[in-house]
C-alpha cells in the first residue's frame, strides 16, 4: 500500500511539476527595468505544495525539475513573487524593486549592520576564520553587490513616485551597483582580505587567505585539499580530546553555500537602472540625503572594512574590545603559516634531491 501510494504520489507530481517548469527561465545577460512576462506560474506551483508528498516535494530532483535552470530556490521565488504581482495586482498602485546580490549596510541603520551568514557574509566569516581558503570565481567578472540599506531607501522612493505619479504600467527600479559604481570579484576578494587582516575574528583557527580559480574542477580540487582534509584531521583531534567532532559537518554546510554563490560569481548581467537614475533627480535635496539609493559615491575599501566589522560584531557576537586580542592571535597565525610553509618547501626539496639527487 505505501509503495502503491508513493508510485501514485510520484506521478501526480511529475505531472503537476512538468506544468510549472519554465526551463527558460533567466538566459538573458541583459536585466532591463521591465517587468518579465515569463516568470512561471505562482498557482501552479501552490497547487503542487498542497498535493504532493512533502518528502518527495524536498527532494533535491524534484527541486531541479521545478526550477528549471534558475541557480536556487531564493530566486525562483523572487521570480514568482513578480509573476504573482503582475497577475493578481489589478488595478493596485504597484512598483517593483529589483535588488541584486543583498548585502551589509552602508549607512543604516549603522555601518556594515548584517544580522545573517546568507551569500558573501558566510564567505567572510569563513575566511576570517581561515577555513574558507578556495573559490570558484572568475576575477574578472562583475560582481553586483547591494547594501541592504540601498534598496530599501529606493522603495520607500519608489512608493512615493507611485502613489503620487500613478500609471497604468507596473514600473521597476533595478537597484545594484554594477551600473554606477561597478567592482569585480577578484577586487573585492583582495579588499575584503585586507579589511580581515585589518580586522581579524577572534580565535582563526588558520591565518586568512582566499584564492579565486577559473575552473570548477580546479576549485574543487583544492577545496578538498584545504577544506575537506583539513576538517577531518580536526575532528579526530576533537574526538581524541573528548570534544565533539563539528568541522566535517561546517565544512559541508559550507560547500553548499560556495557552490550557490559560485553561479554568481561566474556570470555577470548588464543591468539597466534609468528608471533609478530618473527617480533619483526628481528628489529634492532633503529627500535625497534622507532617501539615499545612489551608489556612485560608495568606497568599496571602506564598505569592505565596514562589512568585515559587521559581520564580527553582529553575526559572530564579538566584542569589538576584544580586537587587539584578535590582532595579536592573528600575526601568531601569520608565523605559524609561514613555518609550515618552509618545512613543506624544505621536505619537497629533500624529496626531490632523495629521487634526482
Amino acid at each position: 500500500m505505501k509503495t502503491t501510494a508513493f508510485v501514485n504520489s510520484t506521478s501526480k507530481v511529475d505531472s503537476i511539476a512538468k506544468d510549472v517548469r519554465q526551463p527558460s527561465f533567466n538566459t538573458k545577460k541583459h536585466i532591463s527595468e521591465e517587468v518579465n512576462p515569463n516568470n512561471g506560474d505562482p498557482e501552479g506551483i501552490i497547487a503542487l505544495c498542497k498535493k504532493s508528498d512533502p518528502e518527495l516535494l524536498n527532494s533535491a530532483k524534484m527541486t531541479a525539475q521545478i526550477i528549471g535552470n534558475k541557480p536556487n530556490t531564493y530566486t525562483f521565488t523572487k521570480a514568482l513573487g513578480e509573476s504573482a504581482v503582475i497577475q493578481k495586482g489589478g488595478s493596485l498602485p504597484i512598483a517593483i524593486v529589483r535588488p541584486s546580490i543583498v548585502v551589509s549596510s552602508w549607512k543604516e541603520p549603522m555601518p556594515g549592520w548584517i544580522e545573517n551568514l546568507n551569500g558573501p557574509t558566510g564567505i567572510i566569516a569563513g575566511a576570517g576564520k581561515g577555513v574558507v581558503r578556495s573559490v570558484h570565481c572568475k576575477r574578472e567578472m562583475i560582481a553586483d553587490f547591494v547594501p541592504v540599506d540601498v534598496p530599501i531607501n529606493l522603495a520607500i522612493a519608489a512608493a512615493w513616485k507611485t502613489a503620487t505619479q500613478p500609471t497604468n504600467e507596473i514600473p521597476v527600479y533595478n537597484s545594484g551597483s554594477s551600473t554606477t559604481n561597478p567592482i569585480s570579484w577578484g577586487d573585492l576578494v583582495d579588499n575584503g582580505l585586507v579589511s580581515m587582516k585589518k580586522y581579524p575574528v577572534e580565535n582563526a583557527l588558520w591565518y586568512p587567505g582566499l584564492t579565486c580559480f577559473y575552473y570548477a574542477w580546479f576549485a574543487f580540487i583544492t577545496q578538498v585539499l584545504f577544506h575537506t582534509f583539513p576538517s577531518y584531521i580536526l575532528d579526530a583531534v576533537s574526538v581524541l580530546t573528548g570534544r565533539k567532532p563539528v568541522m566535517r559537518r561546517v565544512v559541508q554546510k559550507m560547500h553548499r553555500a560556495l557552490k550557490v554563490l559560485a553561479y554568481f560569481s561566474t556570470h555577470e548581467w548588464k543591468w539597466s537602472n534609468d528608471n533609478v537614475m530618473k527617480l533619483n533627480s526628481e528628489l529634492i535635496g532633503t529627500d535625497k540625503e534622507t532617501f539615499n539609493f545612489d551608489l556612485s559615491t560608495l568606497d568599496w575599501k571602506e564598505f569592505m572594512d565596514d562589512y568585515v566589522k559587521g559581520t564580527k560584531q553582529y553575526v559572530l557576537k564579538e566584542d569589538p574590545a576584544t580586537q587587539e586580542k584578535a590582532r595579536a592571535h592573528l600575526n601568531k597565525m601569520y608565523w605559524v603559516e609561514k613555518c609550515l610553509q618552509v618545512f613543506m618547501l624544505i621536505a619537497i626539496g629533500r624529496f626531490a634531491f632523495y629521487m634526482f639527487g
